[in-house]
């Protein structure tokens, strides 16, 4: 009974392997039937599981998806010819009909959108302008707010004095001079940091983050100039003595053309990270 069934197993062994190794060969498989051309496909399927499934990161890496016939088959005619299912056409005719629609929808969308932005933009742009209006007419001149910018520089008083206009500043040649270069003037507003206090005033503008911008005859001029100069106002270092004053400047380089007549300067002035728009002449 043994001696039998080692037999069968012996024989079902050599019978597999010689239909395995058959595609290494000449092809001696016959798949001439139907029946063998499943069992073909069968095995290399089979085969073809075991190795990706025993790979090197031993993952399964076949995806078996379900389908019926009638998902994918052609159907044939009397005549030997090919149709394709009726139902399946339609579905693919309406999901395409479908699509275009959602395109189109959209498309339109998009469109709608954008004329959108485009009048949040014009709104924006009128808005801006206003606002722009607004905060030219909201400058105050410097002797209104004197007594909100005194509590950021410890109680000394700022006044304006004038301005100057200048290829060079200082005139003589101490250390720290400014020169205008090439096609550029200097604009030098002078001011006065007076102590009015019994005390001596030690000030740092540097621990306040003063930033000066300005506009002159209406052109914005940008940033003022950073300079060595010990009477800079913007970044100012020293001690005031009690009841006495300091002459300070603040400093420009601008193109000539627009120097030859000054009739309006005007100043953003930030310390503390408190704004004051200051109106100077």
């Amino acid at each position: 009974m043994q001696s039998g069934k080692m037999c069968k197993i012996l024989a079902l062994f050599f019978a597999t392997s010689m239909i395995v190794t058959g595609c290494a060969t000449d092809d001696k498989i016959s798949i001439s039937s139907k029946r063998g051309e499943d069992d073909y496909d069968a095995i290399i399927s089979y085969a073809s599981s075991l190795l990706l499934k025993h790979s090197y990161n031993r993952t399964e890496k076949l995806v078996k998806v379900k389908m019926t016939d009638e998902d994918w088959k052609p159907e044939e005619t009397d005549n030997g010819e090919v149709e394709i299912n009726d139902d399946a056409a339609k579905s693919n005719s309406s999901a395409n009909a479908d699509a275009s629609q959602k395109e189109a929808a959209k498309e339109k969308d998009s469109e709608e959108s954008s004329v959108k932005e485009s009048g949040k933009e014009s709104s924006k742009d009128e808005t801006a302008k206003e606002s722009k209006e607004e905060k030219a007419s909201k400058s105050t001149n410097l002797g209104d707010v004197s007594a909100s910018i005194s509590k950021h520089i410890e109680g000394l008083q700022l006044s304006y004095d004038g301005y100057e206009v200048a290829k060079n500043y200082p005139k003589d040649k101490k250390q720290g001079r400014v020169t205008a270069g090439k096609g550029k003037n200097l604009l030098v507003l002078k001011f006065t940091l007076k102590n009015p206090t019994d005390k001596d005033v030690k000030l740092n503008m540097n621990k306040k983050k003063t930033v000066v911008q300005g506009t002159l005859n209406n052109t914005g001029i940008g940033y003022c100039e950073m300079t060595m100069l010990e009477e800079d106002f913007s970044s100012f270092y020293g001690t005031i003595k009690a009841k006495n004053e300091k002459k300070v400047v603040i400093l420009w380089k601008v193109p000539e053309k627009i120097t030859d007549k000054v009739s309006k300067i005007s100043l953003k002035l930030k310390i503390d990270n408190e704004t004051f728009d200051l109106s100077i002449m």
